[in-house]
């Protein structure tokens, strides 16, 4: 029963001894202990009139008339039962120093109490309220206390399975849709809602549909259709983690329902971090949980991802606004490429040049980017067929080439011939009459006719209608390699003219293409180098 305070309560008894008080009526002007009513306990304080004896403590009213003595709070006997002698005492509703609750000088209160129960109403603007961190409180519903081993405020929530640790933990209360009953320690994802709560079901990472809204470890046992907790972040106690890690990576599991692997997934199974392992026991093991879901590539905020298909790569787009964004494309063929978009693989192929034939008597050798041809087989058919008065033996390459038909030679002026098959020539020196070679004298006075010129390093002059050759257009002659150059080059009767042999080894320049019409011969140990970047054609 409860504990009845009653203003005025006073009467008298003759009790003897350390028995229950028998009541003697109320003294005038007081009422009597009925006002506590029966079975309810009180506190008392009786005297012996006249004399030493006295005693504080708590009993309990039985109607119509005794008060049990049942704790003892002080008296004249130590603070143990007092043996009262005869004679009459005063025994009177008491509000003993021990029990009571008051402001000191400075509007503290400053003793000891134990449990306050039964506030109906609230406890108004507290400056602070200072918890014992010596007590070891056990938790139960709606109660809040010191939890000294983790060092925070706790909080016993709805059903008393669950205790909120404020500032460490983040609880969710949730509707349970799963169909079956949810156990402690088992992942759940979002899968709609009833009532004001969020329904959760079983999450599994192999579907991102089971997997994307993962929202933490069921914390308590929860039966479908019915509501609970649910561990959002924080550590979750009292678990069974035989067989994990310490310290090791916590993942929502691809294969079974609701459970927990610390196996990384690989795609394309969902990657989906539950949290941490923190303490490694079959019954008082621990997750810390801490929720991150892993992204599809198309939920980043700088990608776009329209219809993928095989084969598709990220493009940058820098025109987009306000930022520019990744998207997926395929590549396009150029001019002699193609390109096979396939699963989980591009490749790209030449499909113009590949090869390089080698001809009769040519060799190829190198590979793309530097290609050498080379006359590999020089000794090959060769004729030389005699003219008028000629005679051709022998075989390639030692030819004899004999004159069969000469019987004299006579010449032309200013060619003086003695005759005969083998003749002396001559040509005399030239006078006023006679045609002939210009002696060293007369050379110097033509010479002398012509106005003096200087000529340019390797450049080529040529007439331009007056005494002075032109020069000032780079048609440029180069000794080292026998290259005569010019901007541009005309052939005025539409023929460019090459020789059908080729009978010095030559290197084209870097950067250069060379063309021949041929055929061509190449004669036996020259060779044509065509290095990389530059090319021979031969029509």
């Amino acid at each position: 029963m409860a504990l009845v305070l009653k203003d005025r309560v006073k009467e008298t008894t003759l009790t003897v001894g350390t028995g229950s008080f028998a009541l003697a009526g109320a003294v005038t002007g007081y009422d009597s202990f009925g006002q506590i009513g029966s079975g309810n306990t009180t506190y008392y304080a009786c005297y012996l009139d006249g004399g030493s004896e006295w005693e504080v403590g708590i009993g309990t009213y039985t109607a119509p008339s005794t008060l049990s003595r049942d704790t003892i709070l002080a008296s004249s006997n130590s603070g143990n039962i007092v043996t009262f002698s005869v004679g009459q005492k005063t025994i009177w509703c008491d509000y003993p120093a021990g029990k009571a609750v008051y402001t000191d000088a400075n509007g503290d209160i400053s003793r000891a109490i134990g449990n306050i129960s039964a506030i109906s109403g609230d406890i108004a603007t507290p400056d602070s309220i200072t918890f014992d961190t010596t007590a070891a409180e056990a938790s139960a519903t709606a109660k809040l206390f010191w939890d000294d081993g983790d060092g925070v405020l706790s909080n016993g929530l709805k059903g008393g399975n669950v205790t909120l640790q404020i500032g460490t933990q983040e609880y969710a209360r949730v509707f349970n849709d799963s169909g079956t009953t949810l156990t402690k320690g088992q992942a759940v994802y979002i899968s709609g809602s009833q009532g004001n709560r969020v329904a959760v079901k079983l999450a599994r990472a192999n579907l991102e549909a089971t997997s994307f809204g993962t929202i933490g470890l069921v914390a308590e046992t929860m039966a479908n259709g019915a509501e609970g907790f649910v561990i959002v972040s924080g550590a979750l106690y009292k678990l069974n983690t035989t067989g994990l890690t310490a310290g090791a990576t916590v993942y929502l599991s691809p294969t079974t329902a609701g459970a927990v692997t610390t196996t990384k997934p690989q795609a394309p199974d969902q990657l989906v971090v539950l949290g941490w392992v923190e303490r490694v026991d079959n019954t008082v093991g621990s997750i810390y949980v801490k929720v991150d879901n892993g992204y599809e590539m198309d939920e980043l905020h700088d990608v776009r991802i329209t219809s993928p298909q095989s084969g598709n790569v990220l493009i940058y787009d820098a025109s987009t606004s306000p930022i520019g964004v990744w998207k997926n494309a395929n590549l396009t063929d150029g001019t002699g490429i193609t390109i096979t978009e396939g699963a989980g693989s591009v490749t790209i192929a030449n499909a113009g040049v590949t090869s390089l034939a080698a001809g009769t008597g040519i060799s190829v050798s190198g590979s793309t980017g530097s290609v050498t041809v080379t006359n590999s087989a020089p000794d090959q058919t060769v004729a030389i067929n005699a003219g008028t008065g000629i005679s051709v033996s022998g075989t390639y390459p030692n030819f004899t080439v004999a004159n069969t038909g000469v019987t004299s030679v006579s010449g032309t002026a200013p060619i003086v011939s003695s005759g005969g098959t083998t003749p002396a020539i001559s040509i005399p020196q030239a006078t006023g009459s006679v045609n002939g070679f210009l002696s060293s004298t007369d050379w110097t006075t033509f010479n002398n006719k012509a106005a003096p010129f200087t000529y340019t390093t390797n450049y080529v002059p040529f007439g331009q209608g007056t005494t002075t050759p032109n020069q000032s257009i780079n048609f440029t002659y180069t000794t080292g390699t026998g290259a005569l150059r010019s901007p541009a080059v005309e052939a005025s009767n539409g023929l460019f003219v090459n020789n059908l042999t080729i009978a010095t080894s030559y290197s084209i320049p870097s950067g250069y293409a060379a063309s021949s019409v041929g055929p061509v011969t190449v004669n036996s140990g020259v060779t044509v180098t065509v290095p990389s970047g530059s090319r021979w054609v031969v029509l």
